[in-house]
């Protein structure tokens, strides 16, 4: 899996019909060769749940979010408004971080 997006990033969609929107990452998933990521309402599907009468339960429409190719998300900086790519260095205590690269801050 890639270690450059992790859970809770900040990132915008930059390819498809959600194109523009930013949002967190709330899932992320390994699919064969590829890895796949959901980014808060974006590429939003309608799912159909059937009626259980056994649990007084009516029939519905649910939006939710559908998976997109790790390679249609950027990182995304709130308060530059830009997106940015990320690096890896190690900090004063000797661990390994993400760094971004228009900054040259942290990535928490």
């Amino acid at each position: 899996m890639s270690k450059k997006f992790k859970l809770n990033d900040h990132v915008l969609v930059t390819i498809g019909r959600s194109k523009g929107v930013d949002g967190p990452i709330i899932a992320i998933k390994k699919v064969k060769d590829s890895v796949k990521v959901k980014v808060k309402s974006a590429n939003m599907q309608t799912h159909f749940v059937k009626a259980n009468p056994q649990e007084n339960q009516a029939g519905e429409r649910k939006k939710v979010e559908g998976f997109i190719d790790i390679s249609n998300v950027a990182h995304y900086d709130v308060k530059e408004n830009k997106r940015f790519k990320t690096g890896f260095r190690e900090n004063d205590s000797g661990k390994k971080v993400r760094y971004n690269k228009l900054t040259d801050k942290e990535v928490s």
